[in-house]
C-alpha cells in the first residue's frame, strides 16, 4: 500500500486529512508545517531518506505497520455525529463528507448574513465564523459549484448568505458577495500567490513625515533609514522609552500617511497597555490573546489572521504588519508547542523560532506593486535579526532638552539609495559630514529643518 502513496495523490487532500495521513506515516507534529512542506515530510519517510517518528512509550518496538493508508487517502474525515460537540485541543476539526454536503436538502427561505475565514477541503471548502475552528454551529459550507466559481483561497475572509439550517444538516453558503472586502462583481479569479513572486529591494518609501515635533523621530527615520515598502524593520529599545505611545503613534501614522491596511499583533500584554493601544488605534485592527478565544485556538485564528493579510495584499492592498513584541511571542509559542505538542522545552523552542521566522521571510516587495512590510519590535534573536534590511535603535535621551530617541549611530536601512531622492541623499551625506565638525544638536536640527 504504500507503494501507492504519491505526491499527486497527496495534494488532492485537504489539509486536515493530510494531517491524519501524516501521523500514520510516522511525521512528528504535522500542524506545525504548512501543506507543501507536510506532503515533502510525507514522501521522504515514505521513499527511506527520514525514519518515521515514534514516541517514547513506544520506542524498542517494531516500527509500525502503515496499514489502511489506502482508506485514509480515498476517504473524508469521518462525519460528525453531534453537530453541536467540542473537540479537545488535541483534535483536529471533523467535518461532513463532501457526498452529505451535495445531499443537504435546504430551505431557500430560510436565510442568514454570515461572514468568516475560508478554509480549503478536497474539492470544497469550509468556513470558520469566527477565524478559527470551534464546532459545526460555527462552521459554514461551501459547494464545489460555489468554489470553483469564485476560485478561493486559503484564509479568504468572505461575507454573504448561508441557508440556516436546523438539526444535523450542515449549514450551506447561499451566495458569498464579498472576499477579502471586495465585491465578487469585480474579483479577478486569476489572483497571483503573493508568497510565489519574486522579491526586490525596497524602492517606496513608507511615508512618516510628520508635522509634530513630539515625534520628532519619525522625520528622522524618514530622512535617515527610511522604511520602504516590503521592508522587515527590527526596532529595539532602552528599557525607559515609552514603547507603546511610540507603537501608537507609528501604527497611526503609517496608517494614515500611506492608506496602507495596518495590523498589530500583540500577545501576553499587560491589559491596561493593551487597552490603551487598542482605544488610541481604534481605526486598526489589534490581534491579542487577552479575549474570549482561548488559548489553544488564539495560535490557529493568529496564523489565519496572517495568512488573510496575504490574500488581502494580493488584491493589491499593501499591508503593514507591527509585532509589537518578539521575545514575547516567541516565549507564547513555546508555551504553546509545549502544552501542545507534549515536546520538551528545546525542541518546542525550535518549532518557535522556526515559525517566527517563516512569519518574517513573508514581508517582502515585488515588481507587481503588492508588499508586505513587517516591522518587529524587541527581537534580541541574532538569527532572526540577520533577516532585517532595516534597523533602528531607540536610547532614551540622545540630546537633552529635546524628544529625539533615535540613536543615530546604531540605525540603518540597506540599499536606502534606492528609496531616497537626490537631493536627499545629498542633504544625508552634508549632515554626516557635519557630524565630524559641529556638535550633535546643531547638526541634528539643522538636517531636521
Amino acid at each position: 500500500m504504500i507503494n501507492n502513496i504519491s505526491v499527486e495523490a497527496l495534494e488532492k487532500l485537504g489539509i486536515y486529512e493530510l494531517r491524519n495521513v501524516a501521523r500514520q506515516i510516522g511525521v512528528y507534529s504535522p500542524t506545525l508545517y504548512k501543506k507543501d512542506e507536510l506532503i515533502a515530510k510525507v514522501m521522504n519517510i515514505v521513499s527511506g531518506e527520514e525514519q518515521p517518528y515514534v514516541k517514547k512509550t513506544n520506542q524498542g518496538r517494531p516500527p509500525k505497520q502503515i496499514a489502511g493508508l489506502e482508506d485514509i487517502l480515498n476517504i473524508f474525515v469521518p462525519e460528525i455525529k453531534n453537530p453541536n460537540q467540542t473537540f479537545a485541543k488535541t483534535e483536529e476539526p471533523r467535518v461532513y463528507t463532501l457526498n452529505r454536503i451535495n445531499n443537504t436538502t435546504i430551505i431557500d427561505e430560510n436565510k442568514e448574513d454570515f461572514s468568516g475565514i475560508v478554509k480549503l477541503q478536497q474539492g470544497y471548502a469550509v468556513v470558520f465564523k469566527n477565524g478559527y475552528y470551534e464546532n459545526n454551529q460555527n462552521t459554514y459550507y461551501v459547494a464545489p459549484k460555489l468554489f470553483n466559481q469564485l476560485s478561493l483561497k486559503d484564509c479568504d475572509f468572505v461575507k454573504g448568505q448561508i441557508y440556516k439550517s436546523t438539526g444535523d444538516d450542515p449549514q450551506m453558503v447561499y451566495t458569498i458577495l464579498t472576499v477579502n472586502n471586495v465585491s465578487v462583481t469585480v474579483l479577478n479569479n486569476n489572483r497571483q500567490d503573493f508568497e510565489k513572486l519574486s522579491a526586490i529591494y525596497p524602492n517606496k518609501r513608507i511615508n512618516l513625515n510628520v508635522n509634530n515635533i513630539q515625534i520628532v523621530d519619525f522625520n528622522l527615520i524618514d530622512k535617515m533609514c527610511p522604511i520602504g515598502k516590503g521592508s522587515r524593520v527590527k526596532i529595539n529599545y532602552e528599557p525607559n522609552i515609552d514603547i507603546d505611545e511610540f507603537v501608537v503613534s507609528l501604527a497611526s501614522t503609517v496608517s494614515f500617511n500611506n492608506n496602507l491596511g495596518t495590523t498589530i499583533l500583540a500577545v501576553d500584554e499587560r491589559p491596561e497597555d493593551i487597552s490603551f493601544v487598542k482605544q488610541a488605534c481604534s481605526s486598526i485592527t489589534v490581534l491579542e490573546n487577552n479575549t474570549n478565544i482561548k488559548d489553544e485556538y488564539f495560535v490557529e485564528f493568529m496564523f489565519n489572521k496572517i495568512d488573510n493579510i496575504i490574500r488581502q495584499v494580493e488584491l493589491n492592498k499593501s499591508h503593514v504588519l507591527i509585532i509589537k513584541d518578539v521575545e514575547k511571542l516567541k516565549n507564547y509559542l513555546t508555551n504553546y508547542y509545549i502544552i501542545n505538542n507534549s515536546c520538551d522545552k528545546n525542541a518546542a523552542s525550535v518549532f518557535a523560532h522556526q515559525k517566527l521566522k517563516s512569519i518574517l521571510m513573508l514581508a517582502k516587495n515585488t515588481e507587481e506593486g503588492k508588499s508586505l512590510t513587517i516591522i518587529a519590535f524587541n527581537c534580541k534573536d541574532e538569527e532572526l535579526s540577520q533577516l532585517f534590511n532595516n534597523n533602528i535603535y531607540l536610547k532614551d535621551f540622545v540630546l537633552e532638552d529635546t524628544d529625539v530617541h533615535l540613536d543615530i549611530n546604531n540605525s540603518n536601512s540597506l540599499k536606502s539609495n534606492l528609496i531616497l531622492q537626490e537631493e536627499e541623499l545629498k542633504k544625508l551625506e552634508k549632515f554626516k559630514h557635519d557630524l565630524k565638525t559641529k556638535d550633535l544638536k546643531s547638526a541634528l536640527l539643522k538636517f531636521i529643518g
